[in-house]
């Protein structure tokens, strides 16, 4: 419990520091390549009530409202590509790949991944069903691959431990940890 309040007390912090103008954060930038990743056609019978597949804009109607839904059918009329983790017919989760320059909030930069990038992975559902982030992953890295192309990052928070387990355990790997600071307009990136 006492964890529980230290957590969002510190949150809390970092939301008025970010306010006045002070952001922190530590990336880690992983990669893989789909020639050598086992895992890209390897699919996991998790349950017959799930499954995985390219979302629509139909999907997006459906599932989001607001600016979220006008943000993502704005993304696939961008040509990326949202994958979707259903159980039974509701959307619970969902991740993106694109194959273009993008701009990453996290450490406000632009980037070209050159090949793909998986981005904006997020949960509906406070507790997704087990197996699901995964079988999003796959999906992904099979479309890329399908696409031709070789080497897809995705970048996650130091602190995001089940989804560096996740990524690690499809075979990607950290390339590199990028560390942002930036206090009024003064910024400072270090790559390590």
């Amino acid at each position: 419990m006492k964890n529980i309040v230290i957590t969002k007390y510190l949150k809390f912090l970092y939301s008025i520091l970010e306010r006045i103008g002070q952001k922190n954060t530590k990336q880690i930038l992983f990669i893989t390549n789909t020639d050598e990743n086992k895992s890209v056609n390897k699919s996991h019978n998790i349950l017959q009530i799930i499954s995985v597949r390219c979302c629509t804009k139909e999907d997006i109607n459906t599932f989001f409202e607001g600016d979220k839904k006008l943000r993502f059918r704005e993304d696939l009329d961008q040509g990326h590509v949202m994958i979707g983790g259903f159980i039974k017919k509701d959307l619970v989760a969902y991740a993106w790949l694109n194959y273009q320059k993008i701009y990453i909030n996290k450490i406000e930069k632009w980037i070209d991944f050159k090949e793909g990038y998986i981005w904006k992975g997020s949960t509906k559902e406070k507790k997704p069903h087990k197996g699901i982030k995964l079988e999003m992953l796959r999906h992904a890295l099979k479309i890329a691959k399908d696409e031709g192309k070789k080497d897809i990052y995705a970048l996650t928070d130091v602190s995001n431990i089940p989804t560096q387990r996740a990524l690690e355990s499809i075979g990607f790997k950290k390339q590199q940890i990028i560390a942002y600071s930036k206090f009024f307009n003064i910024q400072e990136q270090i790559t390590k």
